[in-house]
């Protein structure tokens, strides 16, 4: 009587097949959870930028008045971002703005802005900005974040989230 020890050629390619097809499902389960855990990475650097604005105009650091933008690299100057790195390439950094729109909802001019040609550390002026005093009860705050990173999709996002372009748009 023979003895056969190992495998014959057809339980080897049986084999191989089927590791294959293993290793093409977990490929692509792989690679479709890197690229949504980018764009979620995305929308953080959007997140991370409407906060920093908020943060710096909450502590007076920041003028905001109808139309202002802030950039990147203001929010950097003043200390509200540290970093703003690719979430495709970590060497490489995103730029971006926040553009800010007040609107008043009872119409009854509670935005009020100091001019002021010369402005140094006068009682109208903070940091060498005029001042603008805004009732927080009848004014509401809109924010349009754009960040520009290769390899993303630069739409803008709107805060407060639920607001649409069109709303931003009146």
């Amino acid at each position: 009587m023979k003895n056969n020890k190992g495998f014959t050629l057809i339980e080897m390619l049986g084999t191989v097949v089927i590791l294959g097809i293993i290793g093409t499902i977990a490929v692509t389960a792989v690679t479709k959870y890197l690229g949504s855990s980018r764009k979620e990475a995305y929308k953080m650097l959007q997140d991370a930028l409407y906060e920093a604005v908020s943060n710096c105009a909450s502590e007076s650091n920041c003028i905001l008045s109808n139309d202002t933008t802030m950039t990147v690299s203001d929010l950097k100057n003043k200390g509200y971002l540290d970093s703003f790195k690719n979430p495709k390439n970590s060497s490489k950094e995103c730029d971006g703005s926040v553009v800010v729109k007040i609107v008043e909802s009872s119409g009854s001019g509670k935005i009020k802005n100091y001019s002021s040609s010369n402005c140094s550390d006068g009682p109208n002026c903070i940091n060498g900005n005029s001042k603008v005093e805004v009732d927080e009860a009848n004014t509401k705050y809109f924010y349009k974040v754009i960040v520009n990173c290769d390899g993303f999709d630069s739409t803008p996002r709107y805060y407060p989230n639920g607001t649409t372009e069109e709303e931003w748009s009146k």
